[in-house]
């Protein structure tokens, strides 16, 4: 399950507990897979130019700061917990709280991390496929080039 906005929970107020995510379900029609298909055809140069890490730098930065809100938020109950317990500290039952906060921040920073990860994997695979092919094809134009050929009849032939 996705964690809550800080956003979302703060427009919900006492019922921001309640909030959840609902699943999501996908029907596809042959209709559908045809526009699709006739989409990628059409775009499938632009996917694959594009990074995932640009076009959703806006996204990750939002949800940079909510989880820096919620850190905050932790934070400052659990020492706010730790002046509210006895002289030896917090009770154990303050502390359980605390933790499954901490659990849930770190389960949505983690999220945050892997998707960069992909991001940047995916990068590093386009970048290696491609800049293979280019210097493949550098290295035609080249040869061709010193054999008394024409580079750009080797780029076709390549």
């Amino acid at each position: 399950m996705a964690a809550v906005p800080m956003a979302k929970a703060a427009d919900f107020g006492a019922h921001a507990n309640r909030y959840y995510s609902l699943e999501v379900s996908h029907y596809k029609s042959t209709l559908d897979s045809k526009l699709l298909e006739a989409l990628w055809n059409k775009y499938w140069v632009q996917t694959l130019s594009s990074s995932p890490l640009f076009t959703n730098r806006e996204y990750v930065t939002h949800q940079i700061e909510d989880l820096a809100a919620k850190t905050k938020e932790v934070d400052s109950s659990l020492h706010a917990r730790s002046s509210m317990g006895g002289p030896f500290g917090p009770t154990p039952k303050g502390m359980k709280g605390g933790n499954e906060q901490m659990g849930k921040v770190v389960k949505a920073s983690e999220k945050i991390a892997n998707e960069e990860k992909m991001g940047l994997l995916a990068a590093m695979v386009k970048e290696k496929v491609f800049a293979a092919q280019a210097g493949q094809a550098d290295g035609a134009a080249h040869a061709a080039e010193a054999n008394g050929g024409d580079p750009q009849m080797a780029d076709a032939k390549a």
